[in-house]
């Protein structure tokens, strides 16, 4: 009778126990709906359109968690308007860039190097450096034939959140004021400066001019959004010096990378990159 009692406990025990453990581990409803709004990422189609000597590629999201027909037109069209800008001449007219997509477009360059013999845009790509919690971050580089050769960099990330009336994050979006924001200006002048110093030791240089402009880079312009790339490490800014062509091979890198912890206590805690830093 004793042993029957004891293995009846001990079963109530182990039931008891095991809708503990499973109450347990089942996270909050709340804690649920951040983690697979976390997760939300964007599926991309290349598009690429080549001849004999030049390479055109670009992204064009093709799902994205939530978003609707109408949002992923949006995000195309400004991940489009950002490397290219609001309008482009094609056959001696002006198109709007954000009513094309990204094969018209490209088919227009490719067509333009023959008929220009190769100056102009003669080429395009891109590197997707993020593309989860909630962000899309693309470096994008334009490559130029003019009297020169040319690099144009476009650094921009967009939010895949529902909702959004404007896809590109901006500071404005993700910092918590004014002073937040500008007080970012004045850090990635302070590490250009320094980035100039180290760079005049590296060359050993003795022109006077070069060497002027390196130890006073001009600050960042705070009447326009600085381009910069949301990644897991932190954000990238991109601040050129902007020195002439006979010059830049003594450009600094105009990359300037500042951690999660460097920035928590100038963005706003709610914007669409607290997935990064609530790690």
């Amino acid at each position: 009778m004793k042993l029957l009692l004891f293995v009846a406990f001990f079963a109530v025990c182990n039931s008891v126990h095991g809708q503990w453990e499973e109450k347990k581990e089942e996270p909050p409803e709340e804690a649920k709906e951040m983690a697979k709004e976390s997760e939300t990422h964007a599926q991309i189609l290349e598009v690429s359109e080549t001849n004999a000597k030049y390479t055109f590629k670009f992204p064009e999201v093709n799902v994205v968690d939530f978003l609707s027909f109408s949002d992923l037109k949006t995000l195309n069209a400004e991940i489009l308007t950002s490397v290219f800008g609001e309008s482009i001449y094609i056959n001696g007219k002006e198109e709007r860039v954000a009513a094309l997509s990204a094969k018209e477009i490209l088919e227009h360059l490719k067509l333009e190097t023959y008929k220009t013999n190769g100056m102009g845009t003669v080429g395009c790509d891109y590197e997707v450096l993020c593309n989860h919690n909630q962000v899309l971050s693309i470096r994008f580089t334009v490559n130029f034939m003019g009297a020169y050769p040319s690099v144009h960099a476009v650094y921009a990330s967009f939010s895949l959140t529902q909702g959004e009336r404007r896809r590109r994050i901006s500071l404005y979006d993700i910092c918590k004021d004014n002073d937040a924001k500008s007080s970012i200006y004045d850090m990635i002048h302070l590490k250009m400066k320094e980035r100039g110093r180290q760079r005049i030791k590296e060359l050993n240089l003795q022109d006077t001019q070069i060497i002027e402009a390196l130890r006073n880079p001009p600050q960042p312009n705070r009447d326009r959004e600085l381009d910069f790339i949301v990644t897991d490490a932190g954000i990238i800014f991109y601040s050129p010096f902007g020195f002439p062509h006979v010059m830049l091979a003594a450009e600094p890198n105009p990359e300037y990378l500042f951690s999660w912890a460097e920035l928590k206590d100038k963005l706003n805690q709610s914007s669409v990159v607290r997935y990064f830093f609530e790690k």
